[in-house]
């Protein structure tokens, strides 16, 4: 086999299974140890909820991926994340549904309790396709405590 060729296939295993989100995440007890006494950096006001959107990972971070709340249309975005970042956005307690935007669009619906946060990871996949998790309390604070804000819009 030709070294170009062997190349290719290298290439296309790499971007086919090593552009997922395998930031290191410790074990449970780990990241409850280290994250004791982390605080959100951004709580909701009365009545409201807080969601958070993260993207761990640092493998082709420069392609923003998009967060749009309720609709795909641009006065809905509420900002994007490239490399190790957050947007945080309040939402009205009720129903919603989280848009994710990169080379392709996900969506994710949640239901919100006044007062409650939610965090969901950006795990991405192949070719900047992706998808919305939801975190553990744990995972979540995590994520977010080793982050940088993202841009709001």
């Amino acid at each position: 086999m030709n070294t170009l060729l062997k190349l290719a296939i290298t290439f296309s295993i790499v971007m086919a299974s090593g552009c997922q989100s395998f930031h290191f995440l410790p074990d449970e007890t780990q990241q409850i140890s280290q994250t004791q006494d982390f605080q959100y950096p951004y709580q909701p006001t009365a009545g409201k909820a807080m969601v958070y959107v993260v993207r761990p990972n640092v493998y082709l971070g420069i392609v923003p991926f998009n967060v749009y709340l309720d609709s795909k249309d641009d006065m809905a975005e509420m900002g994007y994340n490239t490399s190790n970042e957050y947007v945080y956005f309040e939402v009205e307690p009720g129903e919603h549904t989280i848009f994710s935007n990169s080379a392709t669009w996900y969506e994710k619906n949640i239901k919100m309790k006044a007062g409650e946060i939610l965090v969901l990871e950006q795990q991405q996949g192949a070719f900047a396709t992706h998808q919305l998790i939801s975190l553990s309390e744990s995972a979540a604070k995590f994520r977010i405590m080793k982050a940088s804000p993202g841009k709001i819009i």
